[in-house]
């Protein structure tokens, strides 16, 4: 369940009946819709990665490789790692690019990164995908470092629905539960949809007409092209 990015403060004649038993009830029987990104397991990608020789061409190497060429296919990670060998040795590795953005590269420019840098190259497995989450962060990142970035807002857990926001969905789903009793009383599926706004208002609903009108008229679309029609006409009103 995704909620919006706003709250409205709601009073007491927005909240229904229920007691916190209920409540938790109805809480513990639902869970987080999370996107595709958000469930995505660790994969990798066979990457050109250089081994330091010298460990006073890393910054130089670096920065010719991520200003001067404009690699981007690996900006996700950070472009040095340090492996330890043995309790007392350690070498750096830089990571270059995937193999395709690296056959792509002049032969001026391979040449260039492999001698002039002193830097061997290997080819070495690396996170294919960006993190979008902190669990995704903290696994991947130990098959190869990852740049420091802000993740973006993902799908809150369940815990978090506060029990004001969690009324409001369960009035919401009850006007769902009788738009689709109003499309199975007249012959069609029994499917009904409501769309709310940031601050829970509802601005769009329907139930299904695949029978009774055409093909096409599914409950999620009657829905929108109800909201579409109060856009036009605020902006008529404009």
């Amino acid at each position: 369940i995704m909620l919006p990015a706003k709250r409205r403060k709601l009073n007491d004649e927005d909240v229904s009946n229920m007691d916190l038993n209920q409540l938790e009830s109805i809480r513990s029987k639902m869970y987080s819709v999370l996107s595709e990104d958000e469930i995505r397991p660790l994969e990798v990608v066979d990457a050109v990665v250089a081994r330091v020789r010298d460990t006073k061409m890393t910054s130089k190497a670096v920065k010719y490789i991520s200003e001067s060429l404009c690699l981007k296919s690996l900006d996700h990670l950070r472009r040095v790692k340090k492996i330890q060998l043995n309790e007392k040795e350690s070498e750096l590795r830089i990571a270059i690019a995937t193999h395709e953005e690296w056959s792509c590269l002049p032969e001026q420019a391979r040449h260039k990164i492999e001698f002039e840098f002193n830097l061997e190259l290997i080819t070495d497995k690396v996170p294919k995908f960006e993190p979008k989450t902190k669990i995704q962060s903290a696994e991947w990142s130990a098959v190869w470092p990852l740049a420091p970035r802000a993740l973006p807002p993902t799908t809150p857990p369940v815990e978090s629905i506060e029990d004001t926001d969690l009324n409001t969905m369960i009035n919401i789903m009850r006007q769902a539960s009788t738009l689709a009793k109003q499309a199975e009383q007249q012959g069609d599926i029994c499917v009904g949809c409501v769309i709310v706004d940031a601050e829970w208002r509802v601005v769009g609903s329907g139930h299904d007409m695949r029978n009774s009108q055409h093909a096409l008229r599914h409950a999620a679309i009657v829905a929108i092209d109800e909201v579409a029609k109060q856009q036009r006409e605020n902006l008529t009103q404009d």
